[in-house]
């Protein structure tokens, strides 16, 4: 599949922009932070989820 310029920047900045904040969290917090940390964009990645509408059946042409 052919992916976008945006969606591979996207996935290029999110990937390094992670781990510097683990390891801040983990230098300045503790390492009990970047596990609050991840368990928090999990839970926020899930609600995003949830909260997605089908558009199968919608018309986009109007």
């Amino acid at each position: 599949m052919v992916e976008g310029i945006a969606a591979a920047g996207a996935k290029y900045f999110i990937a390094k922009v992670a781990p510097t904040i683990a390891t801040w969290l983990a230098d300045n917090w503790g390492i009990k932070s970047v596990g609050l940390y991840l368990g928090t964009m999990a839970i926020a990645c899930f609600i995003a989820l949830l909260t997605i509408i089908e558009t199968k059946d919608v018309d986009f042409t109007k």
